[in-house]
């Protein structure tokens, strides 16, 4: 199996969606624990958290909350799809006695130990984006009572829907990749393994999924951005 089309993305869309919610259920739970336990520990992760999102802003010195929300989605978005595609390029690129030399005790397990870190690019981008949007979501509850955490959620319900749509169209093509190129990594047909997956980057379905993934964050972006300067204001 070498070709990909819509219906093999979506069919791992119900996966996503799981692995969304584990980290979701985990987050909420850390966040309780930390509550009762350790409050500042809570508050420091969640500060540092927000942060990295509105790092750009600071950086850059702007007040562009729109472009940088934009630009700071379609990057991590991206990531999630081109990440696989160019670490299994660089190790089909890379002599084996390079790689041998370094992990000689574990040279039997590379492929499982390469397969086992290719998922979770797609997977660690669903676990920490659930697990960090539970544990703030959480944590108002705890802070502030139903009420606010019931407003919290519906000024996130807008553009988060349509990011999370995102995140997992991003998630399920990159699982999609790593099914059809499982066979040929634990064989350690690497050279093969590359050139399938350039193909798989630069297929209709992966442009096709590519702009919808591209709309969705830009959408979802402008509506994050606008609230954020909003609500800072």
């Amino acid at each position: 199996m070498k070709n990909i089309n819509i219906q093999m993305v979506f069919k791992e869309l119900p996966y996503s969606l799981l692995y969304f919610l584990i980290g979701s259920f985990s987050g909420y739970f850390t966040s309780y624990i930390l509550f009762n336990f350790d409050k500042n520990l809570l508050e420091t992760i969640l500060n540092i958290w927000l942060r990295r999102i509105l790092f750009g802003i600071n950086f850059f010195e702007s007040n562009n909350y729109v472009f940088w929300f934009i630009l700071n989605n379609v990057i991590a978005m991206l990531l999630v799809v081109v990440a696989i595609i160019l670490i299994i390029t660089h190790i089909a690129k890379t002599p084996d006695y390079i790689i041998t030399k370094k992990f000689r005790s574990l040279e039997k397990r590379r492929p499982k130990i390469v397969l086992s870190g290719l998922y979770m690019i797609p997977l660690g981008a669903l676990l920490l984006n659930g697990f960090l949007l539970s544990l703030f979501i959480g944590y108002v509850w705890l802070s502030f009572g139903f009420n606010n955490f019931l407003t919290s959620l519906l000024l996130l319900l807008p553009h988060g829907i349509v990011e999370l749509t995102a995140l997992f169209l991003a998630s399920s093509l990159g699982l999609t990749y790593l099914k059809i190129l499982k066979p040929l990594i634990l064989k350690e047909r690497w050279e093969e393994c590359g050139k399938i997956g350039k193909n798989l980057l630069i297929s209709k379905t992966t442009l096709f999924i590519a702009v919808i993934i591209i709309i969705l964050v830009v959408f979802g972006g402008f509506m994050e951005g606008t609230l954020s300067l909003i609500i800072l204001r």
